[in-house]
């Protein structure tokens, strides 16, 4: 019984080809109800923190999309992986979605990119149903079997998550891939048997299977190289199926897993440094508490979250390691003792397969928080879609199918109440935390939305909880030192900063914050040491070229200064800050043109700087724009803080009070003495002791009649100016005057 499978006969006629498409077409209709049923809420989730603005917001190479930044995406890799056709995809669902209305980078609208996540996840559906159907040829079977993948919770992390996106794509070319090989194969089988005489040009034909699945397999690898077990998986079905078939099939499958390593080789230089290495010894024990892991979620797959308390330090700690990985190889052995134990062993080996990257048998980037993830099982969900099918294949009764139905309707509505918690950042960890209170991606990510908030005890409290989980966490410690210099506490911060040093000597943000302390600490050459390291860690690091061009500037290298600049803005155009710094290196060039335009773009931007408001009204007053520049005077005062920084406070109130009583004195040659009061009287305001505004607000009131005002002003000014002086004689006189009239 174990080499009898059902294997599906070519079409007779266009009947059949027709009432094919017509089930097709029904069941990709039923799908698409469900899917939207269980996800269509996921349209209106926000982007996470957690990566999606890494991937999207803050990627330089979708901000904006351009030629040269598509060319960037197929020449080099972003954030230590190599996934061009991703971020092609990502770049498009962009440039849609900034043609519908975003002109800012926070302004995505995230429906877009989950419409296009519910897309994928209905293509990949709708293909396994093809492969089962191909498997088994029974279509109520298949179309069971395709829901179970649709519909399990175990696939609303892949779904609803937007960074996610970068595997339900590479997982629909690997399951294109299989479909498109088990085509092949199926094909084969028919035309080989007895009655069939294939001519020389139907094998040709034949071969073009097998070329689409090679093209599905090189675009999986370009979204993500998660889909290296691929041709492994379709070794596997294809020994257990189309048995006959393999031999024909292996050169193929030698190739693809040639360019399974080549793939492999790349991404994992590129993250080199990112993997923590496990004992050798303890792997094949590691992989065998994941796959325990993934068993048990698969049957009971509640509760779920991000973050599953499995990281590979906690795994090695704990003495369940040393048995849990007898739960799968008992269900192993179980399937070779079972009536058509191939087609069980074959589920089962697609199920390890589909695994086989992140079980830990080789070390990936993610272990060090998790060896386990929801997303890891997406393409494996294949094994257990093919083994509802194999049980209801050819099934008349309709109790099984009842049951079936029944499980499915339970997954869809744990599905659904998943989908909730990826509503928004604080629903998702704080999920996450009650289902895993160890969470450390959570606890984190909470303490940088505190942070955000400026909520900076929440967030101290929150990044404290992540460092008793993983003490070694660079990134912690120099969120934390960022924490605690906010909160005043430098000393501490310094502690974390350095500690970061010791963990990662290279780690480019604790240079950019020890930098700013030096430079706070008018220690300009070691500042300037800590920003280079900065730079050369990451040499697209604005803050660390600003802040080389901030010192270059104070030792007057005005040209070192320039360059310096002119790199940050590169990388960060809308830096308004930046524009603020380099209008006051041309200022201090003297080239007063240039520092106006670069001030004014500051403004633009968003950025009100009290100094760069200070120099454009001095700017605006030596080219007689009196009006321009109190504006400006009057901006700067109400943006600077008196206490931190007084000079520059009495320093722009003189300013103040000095062009608007010169503004007055025209505005009194002009005969608009109404409008020279208002601005002698703001020239008080700002300078009380000043007894040329006095002694100018005394003739235009004259002039309005209101002597007894003049006469008041005249006092005043009397009494500010040395008694006997030439001011005081005139203003003497004045008032003497005004008595007579």
């Amino acid at each position: 019984m174990n080499d009898i499978v059902p294997v599906e006969s070519a079409p007779s006629s266009l009947t059949s080809e027709n009432v094919e498409q017509h089930s097709l077409l029904k069941v990709s209709i039923l799908y698409l109800v469900l899917l939207l049923l269980v996800f269509s809420r996921c349209l209106s989730y926000p982007l996470l923190d957690w990566d999606d603005e890494m991937h999207l917001t803050q990627n330089p190479n979708l901000n904006p999309v351009t030629l040269s930044s598509l060319g960037t995406i197929w020449s080099e890799p972003y954030e230590g992986l190599y996934i061009p056709l991703s971020y092609t995809f990502f770049a498009a669902e962009t440039a849609i979605t900034r043609l519908l209305g975003g002109q800012n980078q926070d302004e995505l609208s995230p429906y877009l990119f989950h419409a296009g996540s519910l897309c994928l996840h209905l293509i990949n559906s709708l293909l396994i149903y093809r492969i089962l159907l191909l498997l088994i040829n029974d279509r109520r079977a298949a179309c069971l079997g395709g829901l179970l993948f649709l519909l399990h919770p175990l696939q609303v992390e892949s779904v609803a998550w937007i960074s996610e996106t970068r595997g339900l794509l590479s997982n629909c070319f690997s399951i294109a891939a299989i479909y498109y090989s088990l085509k092949f194969a199926s094909r084969n089988e028919t035309r080989e048997l007895p009655a069939a005489s294939p001519t020389s040009n139907s094998e040709a034909v034949s071969r073009g299977p097998l070329i689409a699945a090679s093209a599905c397999f090189l675009l999986s690898l370009l979204a993500k190289p998660s889909s290296v077990t691929t041709p492994l998986i379709i070794g596997i079905v294809v020994f257990g199926f189309f048995p006959a078939q393999f031999k024909s099939l292996r050169l193929w499958i030698g190739g693809w897993l040639i360019l399974a390593v080549a793939f492999i080789l790349l991404n994992r230089g590129e993250q080199a440094e990112l993997i923590f290495e496990s004992p050798l010894w303890a792997r094949p024990l590691i992989a065998g508490d994941s796959l325990a892991f993934y068993f048990w979620k698969l049957v009971a797959p509640y509760p779920l979250a991000m973050q599953y308390d499995k990281s590979i330090r906690l795994i090695l700690d704990e003495g369940s390691l040393y048995w849990f990985w007898i739960i799968p190889c008992v269900l192993l052995l179980t399937a070779c003792f079972v009536r058509q134990r191939r087609i069980w062993l074959t589920i089962a080996g697609i199920f390890i397969a589909g695994l086989l990257p992140v079980l830990g048998l080789i070390p990936f980037a993610y272990q060090f928080v998790s060896n386990v993830a929801d997303r890891y099982v997406y393409l494996s969900m294949l094994a257990p879609a093919l083994a509802v099918a194999w049980l209801l294949r050819g099934v008349s009764s309709l109790a099984p199918r009842i049951v079936v139905i029944v499980i499915l309707m339970v997954c869809a509505g744990l599905s659904f109440f998943q989908t909730a918690t990826w509503a928004g950042n604080q629903s998702l960890y704080q999920h996450c935390l009650a289902v895993n209170p160890r969470a450390f991606i959570a606890l984190s990510n909470l303490g940088h939305l505190a942070y955000q908030t400026e909520k900076y005890d929440t967030a101290r409290h929150y990044f404290e909880k992540s460092l008793a989980i993983i003490p070694d966490d660079a990134g912690t410690h120099q969120n934390l030192g960022a924490t605690l210099t906010k909160l005043g506490k430098e000393s501490e911060a310094l502690k974390h900063y350095q500690r970061v040093l010791e963990i990662d000597p290279q780690h480019p943000g604790a240079h950019q914050a020890l930098g700013v302390y030096q430079e706070s600490q008018n220690q300009l050459e070691t500042a300037f040491d800590h920003y280079l390291q900065a730079v050369q860690a990451d040499p697209q690091n604005s803050s660390a070229l600003q802040g080389l061009g901030n010192i270059a500037r104070k030792q007057q290298k005005f040209d070192d200064a320039l360059k310096y600049y002119q790199r940050a803005l590169r990388f960060q155009p809308d830096d308004a800050a930046l524009h603020q710094n380099l209008g006051m290196l041309y200022l201090e060039r003297g080239e007063e043109q240039r520092a106006q335009q670069e001030f004014e773009l500051a403004r633009k931007l968003g950025a009100i700087n009290p100094a760069s408001e200070f120099n454009l009204g001095l700017m605006a007053a030596k080219n007689q724009n009196l009006p321009l520049a109190i504006q400006h005077y009057e901006t700067a005062l109400k943006n600077i803080d008196p206490q931190t920084s007084a000079e520059l406070y009495q320093t722009v109130r003189q300013e103040l009070a000095l062009t608007s009583n010169l503004l007055g004195t025209f505005l009194q040659q002009q005969g608009q003495h109404a409008e020279a009061v208002r601005r002698f009287e703001t020239a008080i305001k700002y300078a009380d002791d000043f007894a040329p505004a006095y002694y100018n607000l005394a003739e235009s009131l004259q002039q309005l009649q209101q002597t007894t005002a003049a006469l008041s002003a005249l006092n005043k000014a009397l009494k500010l100016v040395p008694a006997g002086s030439e001011p005081a004689r005139d203003i003497q006189n004045r008032i003497d005057l005004y008595q007579k009239q």
